[in-house]
């Protein structure tokens, strides 16, 4: 894969990960964080819980699992781009 693709990638990974954290930032924390109580789902940041909707949590759930595995990625490119570069 070409230099201009694998930055472009990382660009990308990087940008998913901006939003995340703008999205866990507004909603007040992550499903990873957070609780299933009773029927209710609540994000969690720093023992602090709000409410959610089911779809919400399912959203910030699948968000953060795409995160982690992007930020692996990002890793592994900047990685191949800095051993081209030598």
């Amino acid at each position: 894969m070409s230099d201009r693709a694998l930055k472009a990638i990382a660009v990308a990974i990087w940008l998913n990960g901006a939003i995340f954290f703008a999205v866990d930032f507004t909603l007040g924390g992550d499903a990873v964080n957070g609780k299933r109580f009773g029927g209710h789902y609540y994000v969690g940041s720093h023992l602090r819980y709000t409410e959610v909707s089911f779809p919400v949590y399912l959203y910030s759930y699948v968000h953060l699992v795409v995160t982690a595995i992007g930020a692996v990625g990002f890793i592994l490119i900047a990685r191949r781009l800095q051993q081209r570069s030598r």
